[in-house]
């Protein structure tokens, strides 16, 4: 299993492993190498590698296998011949759940991916992910895997009609949304950002053009709102461009936002642990989530789950997720965003509604609920599945 701080796949991949562990599963999980001091450095040896047409061994470890440099490898191995790595291990797990479409197949059991959305083939102009190569890795899957997995039906549909997959093997789980570990002290954060609780709009995610931050940010300031817009996440593709929307509204966290209290103020903030970021959503006055393209929209959910009002968008996964349990407009329109804001801002009923909606609404994503899916999907491809070892499942 991969997991890199703070990106969605990380996310993803971390809500799997703790899913495959209360489904009752033991989990395997496939590492790179133990020792970065054991991987040959550079380019060549690992065109030399991949050339290779054996399967690459993956060597059992206390946890799950090991294989050396197998990432990279595959990577360079899908470049130079549009195949997927083999990977042999002598102890095989009963399957292998991949939580990224990665170029890497084990032999010999069931391989499921995950496909979170098919943003980069349906709108290629919101990522900077290749599309001719993104195509072909999808494209590929055909031929390597024994199930696909997405987190909403508005994915599975379109893998259903633009992969033309099968619509038995294609399973949507949702995701799982974990708000247990809401940091205690949300006051310590509020306090280093200059703001007092229900004082800001909250917007989770890296700054990119996906995200609608520019629309969102214009918006913001027509709305009329004096309450602060803090953006919390990372800058990401085109974040230059987003922010230059925010202008003279931009202002630094803590002493000089204090000082602009009462006014319109948009509030930088960078990466914050999860416990900091469920903190600062539980404390805010809404969660403002307009992305262009989403797969599902998990800050949305965890505003729910929080008893925070949410604004998404009105169409694709973010409409379907929100089920009427947030504020829904049309991303494009930045008056509609504008007036979806002044709402929140202004009237006390409507956040009180969105509130007792959302927290109903986000039952249907809890970790139990989650692990159940989960289960049933293990079971159903298990009982498919010729072979006859049963016992753990792999994550990759």
């Amino acid at each position: 299993m991969l997991w890199t701080r703070g990106t969605g796949a990380s996310e993803y991949a971390s809500g799997l492993r703790r899913g495959v562990r209360a489904a009752g599963f033991t989990l395997s999980a496939l590492t790179d190498s133990a020792d970065p001091d054991d991987v040959p450095p550079g380019r060549a040896w690992r065109w030399m590698a991949a050339a290779s047409p054996w399967p690459v061994q993956a060597n059992p470890i206390p946890g799950g296998m090991l294989a050396r440099d197998v990432f990279r490898r595959a990577q360079v191995h899908f470049d130079a011949y549009g195949r997927y790595l083999r990977l042999r291990t002598p102890s095989p797990p009963a399957l292998m759940h991949w939580s990224y479409p990665l170029p890497l197949h084990l032999a010999g059991v069931p391989n499921l991916y995950s496909v979170l959305d098919l943003i980069p083939l349906l709108q290629p102009d919101l990522t900077p992910i290749r599309l001719q190569r993104s195509r072909r890795m999808l494209a590929r899957l055909r031929h390597e895997a024994t199930h696909l997995v997405t987190i909403s039906e508005t994915s599975r549909r379109e893998i259903i009609s633009t992969l033309g997959w099968p619509a038995d093997r294609v399973t949507n789980t949702y995701l799982p949304v974990d708000v247990a570990p809401t940091l205690a002290k949300a006051a310590d954060i509020l306090e280093a950002l200059g703001l007092a609780p229900g004082d800001y709009f909250l917007h989770v995610g890296t700054v990119e053009r996906r995200k609608n931050i520019a629309r969102m940010v214009e918006a913001y300031r027509l709305s009329g709102s004096c309450r602060a817009l803090v953006l919390a996440g990372p800058d990401g593709w085109q974040a230059a461009e987003e922010l230059s929307a925010a202008g003279d509204l931009l202002v630094p966290a803590g002493t000089a936002s204090r000082a602009a209290q009462g006014r319109p103020r948009i509030i930088r903030v960078d990466w914050l642990a999860r416990e900091a970021i469920l903190g600062l959503i539980r404390e805010a006055a809404a969660v403002l989530a307009p992305s262009l393209a989403e797969g599902f929209g998990l800050p949305t959910v965890e505003a729910m789950a929080l008893g925070v009002p949410a604004l998404t968008t009105n169409v694709g996964a973010p409409a379907e997720i929100a089920a009427g349990a947030a504020l829904l407009a049309d991303p494009y329109d930045v008056r509609a965003l504008a007036a979806a804001i002044a709402a929140l801002d202004g009237d006390a009923g409507l956040r009180g509604r969105l509130v007792a909606a959302g927290r109903l609404r986000a039952q249907m994503f809890s970790p139990g609920a989650y692990a159940d899916r989960l289960c049933a999907l293990y079971g159903a491809v298990l009982a498919g599945w010729p072979a006859t070892k049963r016992g753990d499942t792999g994550a990759g």
